[in-house]
């Protein structure tokens, strides 16, 4: 059984909410973020059970002035 485990970052254009790009690289989020962007952060994982067997998940999570957001990150 093989696993994949990705993150990537959703830049939206918060006047047309329309999706500018999306990007692997937190501090290239970070900074479109400060500059006002809304970003959307997606947590993927692929699991190969069997050739004809695979489960697909996805979390994403809203980037927000929430400070728990940065204390997942500082703890490491």
């Amino acid at each position: 059984m093989n696993s994949y485990f990705g993150i990537t970052y959703e830049i939206v254009d918060p006047v047309t909410q329309k999706t500018e790009f999306i990007v692997s690289d937190r501090l290239i989020a970070k900074i479109q973020y400060e500059k006002g962007y809304t970003v959307y952060e997606r947590h993927t994982t692929v699991t190969q059970h069997t050739v004809f067997k695979r489960t697909i998940t996805n979390s994403i999570l809203l980037w927000s002035d929430n400070p728990e957001i940065e204390e997942d990150y500082n703890e490491d």
